[in-house]
């Protein structure tokens, strides 16, 4: 699609068809976005729109934009913050659809029964096996089908779901031997705060406590009865949530009277 400057004043100005089509991508599909600045004005203010409406819904960014070269976190965060812009940086266009398209074939096997999945535990209130949920994968699934499906995460079935989730995967890192838990839990909400915008929401509390827990539980490796991986996970993919998250986790974690977290979490927020 190519966005001209008369496409773009018709889009500001009034409804026509093109502001109507364009809405409807947004709205519908994931975007990607491929040899456009990021400083370009009418991109912007195009997507500024979209950017409250999935706000006010509560719904996880799904426009990218592919980036040859590096840029700077703060630079990211803006755009992220802004417009609701996830940048995929360093990748060269041939190279993401490359990686793209050895995952479409996965991605078309597994969602009809992921949807499917999604509906019995949301409408019909069925549960998730426990030896499911000890999967890292599970999680990623069953957020990506809840969007999917078109749910919204103001809906409290949603909400319920999600608690319940992250309940049981504390309670699997609590068992004897379960090192890995600890590292799935800590990538989960890694990736679920690069995805929305946590506070003040109705899932914030839940959230926050399982990153508590997440954070007391970890140290630097070879530290004795502590999850290492944990930490590196927190560690390597701290850039990767979203700036208003890593704020309100640091004011968070700086509220518990624990050296110890404060000692950890100083090396890398």
């Amino acid at each position: 699609m190519v966005v001209t400057s008369e496409d773009y004043f018709r889009f500001i100005n009034g409804n026509s068809y093109f502001s109507n089509k364009l809405s409807t991508v947004l709205h519908e599909n994931t975007i990607v976005i491929l040899g456009y600045s990021l400083s370009d004005a009418n991109l912007k203010a195009i997507i500024n729109e979209y950017k409250v409406f999935s706000r006010d819904n509560v719904m996880s960014s799904n426009i990218f934009l592919i980036s040859r070269g590096k840029l700077l976190q703060p630079i990211k965060d803006y755009y992220f913050s802004c417009f609701g812009i996830r940048v995929i940086d360093k990748t060269e266009v041939s190279d993401f659809f490359r990686k793209l398209n050895k995952k479409i074939p996965e991605a078309k096997k597994i969602k009809d029964k992921l949807r499917h999945s999604i509906k019995s535990v949301i409408k019909n209130g069925r549960e998730y096996k426990i030896e499911f949920l000890k999967l890292e994968d599970s999680f990623y699934h069953i957020i990506s089908s809840i969007s999917s499906s078109g749910y919204s995460w103001n809906d409290e079935k949603v909400l319920n779901v999600f608690c319940d989730i992250i309940d049981k995967k504390i309670d699997l890192t609590k068992e004897s031997g379960a090192w890995e838990q600890y590292e799935h839990l800590a990538k989960w909400l890694i990736y679920f705060g690069s995805l929305f915008e946590v506070k003040g929401t109705n899932f914030e509390k839940k959230y926050i406590h399982a990153v508590e827990h997440s954070m007391t539980y970890m140290n630097k490796p070879y530290e004795t009865g502590y999850s290492w991986r944990a930490y590196l996970a927190w560690k390597t993919k701290w850039p990767s949530l979203t700036a208003s998250n890593r704020s309100l986790i640091k004011s968070k974690m700086e509220e518990i009277p624990l050296q110890q977290i404060h000692d950890i979490i100083s090396k890398f927020i």
